[in-house]
């Protein structure tokens, strides 16, 4: 199995365990904290010495951010005694998912060539709710390369209006 699959599994796991929102959404929080604190090598370097048991090293992650929970406490233990305690950022990235499909939310990924100002941000999340009928939660990101316009990805959907894009398109349709 992947990490991808992996983590999807994780993530789908821990989703049917927790029932309440606001409990998948402190979890979240608490997944996040810890995907965090691994990229620290001083951490990487701890899980990987064999002098410590998974106990201790779980207990001792979790304390390092003042959390208290015992089913954390057990998947962290899983993840090191796999070995896959690098898949936290998946696990977060599909529970944030499962959450937002529960919740009615749809996610895009916006690109522009330029930074977008607040209210262009707005008008955007505005339009994109109001064609897919949900509200949305935008990513935004720059690329010069795009020269002007936006791409807009929502789930395996990519809405091309880039500039670049245009001329590409112009490029083929006069034989280039």
């Amino acid at each position: 199995m992947n990490e991808g699959q992996s983590g999807k599994h994780y993530a789908r796991a821990l989703f049917e365990l927790v029932d309440k929102d606001s409990q998948r959404r402190h979890l979240l929080n608490d997944i996040d904290r810890i995907s965090a604190l691994m990229e620290d090598q001083t951490i990487e370097f701890y899980l990987a010495d064999s002098q410590f048991s998974v106990e201790e090293k779980s207990k001792k992650v979790l304390q390092m951010l003042g959390i208290n929970d015992p089913m954390l406490f057990k998947i962290v233990g899983l993840l090191i005694k796999r070995r896959q305690i690098k898949i936290l950022p998946v696990i977060s990235r599909e529970f944030q998912k499962l959450i937002d499909i529960d919740e009615g939310i749809g996610n895009a990924d916006v690109v522009s060539a330029v930074p977008l100002t607040e209210a262009d941000k707005s008008e955007l999340a505005d339009r994109l709710a109001q064609l897919t009928g949900k509200k949305m939660s935008l990513r935004f990101n720059t690329n010069p390369s795009i020269i002007g316009g936006l791409t807009i990805k929502i789930g395996d959907d990519l809405f091309e209006g880039s500039t670049i894009s245009t001329l590409e398109k112009l490029h083929k349709a006069i034989g280039g």
